[in-house]
């Protein structure tokens, strides 16, 4: 796991010699230190105006042979690589029986070998991995950049007067003296609805995200790109860009018709088994995070198959004990048998943590599960380098608890005339946030524990879906907080809605399906990966997550969703699957989440932050938002009114941001001129 950098300068500026090119390197690589403690590297091909960096956190072949950039054994292939290739030494093997000389025991020579021998498509569809990875081609002059089928591990890439960047992180590119970091509204606009910025965006103009299971291919004559929209099928997508693999595509293949349960839970046994016995090849002490959901105790049950000693897990939990998931967790690492480390996260915590979000995410980010997955990464690192996780298995496998809602309110309002439906929503939102909790209270005390002290939230939440007029729309009012930004922006302008992104892929059927199927293309690599990415880099841990094995992602679209999560209880397959090691007390917990409670701490200790912020001369300042309308949500809020601390959390991301940007600079990341001297000179190529 590590973090690339660089840049194709087609036409050198004017008065921009070598000296300051390799400086522009070296702050675009200072810039992901973070995400590479061990090692610093470069290699520069002046003559063409190539410069590759990269920094490593070293996890396989601790040695210097897995020093990056690295070159394929013919010198035609220059690589800098981030992720892991779990399957290498497999790879390894079919490359020395072919003849190619392999001098270490890194992953990163078997893959930029593999592309020089069998091509970059043959070579993408034998790799089980996460990677992100540029390669410059010296023959055909061309460079290539890929990433994973699922979107594991990040890449953007920049395009503006004749130059390509690309980088980990946009704060890599936006490090480099001659790339114009003009902020993109429509980006802006994108994090105030949904808390991320969806693919291909970013939040500078000129600056994309590669789709998972994509790679570009660019041509000295192709310098001035723009990126097509997000892959639905596999092939060809125009300007350089190949899907090589789509989770869409993957998923509306016609599932298999099985007959037996019991044969097809053995073969997913089966296949999660190899997947995490694979993520347990390292050179580096590893261990799991452990929240005591299904998802993660089923990792750690597989872990302990293949690990030699008792498992290292970790959690963390918070005084609330309505948000503290520590003491489930720490019933499950006993009953598995893990030496298990957990941590209480206060508000104050919070607090010393959130002035650094800005830069730990490089633009607006805003899923407040940011907070405990930061602090139970820097707990882990504490004692490993590498830690696995049971990210995925929600989309997989129909965990969320909006699968089960929505498709019991769509059933239930469909029939319902719109205006009708409208005239309820606008009651129901009108009701004060504070007596539908204290309905919520006292139903819940009835035996109807779905109602309880947040059901004012929920309540709202609902109102605003049940007016909504297709399928597509019900999935972005689940999956956003705001359907209309416009109302608290400074510009009125109302963007194109995103769910119109997304309706084409609509071909019927079971609606659960269908919003699993988005999650996993849409929310899954933009928020929940980005969030364990970031997170785990900040601190130099390196994150595996053996549920997005994409063959367990191929197999499990093959399964009737009756088995996967269409019902209560969600996720019958991973339950079944669990009951092998612990008693059906732990397996059939309802999900909590991995959530804080960011509601009473806006109110609470949070507020003066908040409030910072919120001063109509900040918010002015900025310019993005409209002071009273935002000052007016914040003093509902408070008052207890409504509880719209999700979307206030967004914009408070947003301004966050904007006012970090203001506040700060590039000169941030000083540079060691030294630092990269002698990697630099001994790679270079004239």
């Amino acid at each position: 796991m590590c973090g690339i950098a660089g840049y194709w300068m087609r036409r050198p500026w004017p008065e921009y010699d070598h000296n300051r090119a390799t400086t522009d390197l070296q702050r675009m690589v200072h810039a992901l230190a973070h995400r590479g403690p061990d090692d610093a590297g470069a290699w520069v091909d002046q003559g063409r105006g190539v410069y590759f960096g990269h920094r490593r956190l070293a996890i396989l072949d601790l040695s210097a042979a897995g020093h990056q950039p690295m070159s394929s054994h013919s010198g035609r292939h220059v690589i800098s690589f981030n992720g892991e290739i779990y399957n290498f030494r497999e790879l390894q093997r079919a490359l020395l029986g072919e003849g190619v000389p392999i001098q270490s025991g890194s992953d990163t020579e078997v893959l930029v070998n593999a592309i020089e021998l069998w091509g970059v498509e043959r070579t993408l569809q034998r790799l089980i991995g996460m990677f992100a990875f540029a390669i410059w081609d010296r023959e055909s002059r061309s460079l290539l950049l890929v990433r994973d089928r699922l979107g594991v591990k990040p890449l953007y890439y920049g395009s503006q007067g004749g130059c390509i960047w690309f980088a980990s992180e946009p704060s890599s590119i936006v490090a480099h003296s001659k790339f114009r970091a003009e902020i993109c509204s429509e980006s802006l606009n994108l994090a105030t609805r949904f808390g991320y910025i969806p693919a291909p965006y970013s939040v500078y103009e000129r600056c994309w995200k590669l789709p998972a299971g994509c790679y570009l291919r660019i041509e000295e004559s192709d310098m001035d790109l723009a990126p097509p929209e997000l892959p639905l099928t596999e092939g060809p997508l125009g300007n350089g860009q190949v899907c090589y693999w789509s989770a869409l595509a993957r998923a509306q293949t016609p599932p298999m018709r099985r007959k037996d349960y019991a044969e097809a839970l053995e073969e997913l046994d089966a296949l999660l088994s190899d997947a995490t016995r694979l993520r347990l090849v390292s050179d580096v002490p590893l261990g799991a995070f452990l929240s005591g959901g299904t998802d993660s105790s089923l990792v750690v049950s597989y872990m302990r198959k293949f690990h030699q000693g008792k498992v290292r897990t970790f959690s963390i939990g918070f005084e609330d004990p309505t948000f503290d998931e520590s003491p489930i967790a720490r019933e499950v690492a006993t009953r598995l048998g893990t030496e298990h480390t957990d941590l209480v996260v206060t508000a104050a915590d919070a607090l010393d943590l959130i002035p650094r979000i800005p830069q730990l995410f490089s633009e607006p980010f805003a899923d407040s599960s940011q907070i405990p997955t930061f602090f139970v990464a820097q707990l882990a690192r504490r004692d490993v380098t590498v830690s696995l996780s049971g990210d995925g298995g929600d989309e997989l496998f129909g965990g969320y608890q909006r699968y089960w809602w929505a498709n019991k309110i769509w059933r239930r309002f469909s029939a319902v005339p719109l205006s009708l439906r409208r005239a309820f929503a606008w009651t129901l939102t009108n009701t004060p946030t504070m007596i539908l909790n204290q309905f919520g209270r006292f139903a819940g005390g009835f035996g109807m524990p779905w109602l309880d002290g947040t059901f004012g939230h929920k309540a709202h939440r609902v109102a605003g879906i049940v007016a909504l007029p297709t399928r597509a729309d019900v999935y972005e009012g689940f999956i956003t907080v705001t359907r209309t930004p416009q109302q608290w922006l400074a510009s009125r302008t109302q963007p194109e809605p995103w769910s119109s992104a997304w309706k084409g892929w609509d071909r019927g059927g079971n609606f659960t399906e269908f919003m699993m199927m988005l999650d996993s293309a849409l929310y899954l690599p933009d928020d929940i990966l980005v969030k364990v990415d970031r997170t785990t880099m900040a601190v130099g841990l390196e994150g595996r997550e053996p549920l997005l094995d994409h063959r367990v992602y191929e197999f499990a679209w093959t399964l009737p969703v009756a088995w996967r999560g269409e019902s209560r209880p969600q996720k019958r397959m991973i339950r079944d699957l669990l009951r092998r090691v612990l008693p059906d007390s732990m397996v059939d917990r309802p999900k909590k989440g991995f959530s804080i409670p960011l509601a009473e701490w806006l109110r609470g200790p949070l507020r003066d932050w908040a409030e910072d912020l919120f001063t109509a001369r900040s918010l002015r300042e900025s310019g993005v938002f409209d002071p009273a309308e935002v000052r007016k949500l914040w003093e509902q809020h408070l008052s207890g009114r409504r509880s719209p601390h999700a979307l206030l959390w967004n914009i408070l991301m947003v301004e966050a941001w904007l006012s970090d940007r203001r506040r700060t600079s590039i000169s941030r990341h000083p540079v060691d001129e030294a630092e990269l001297i002698r990697p630099i000179a001994s790679a270079s190529v004239s």
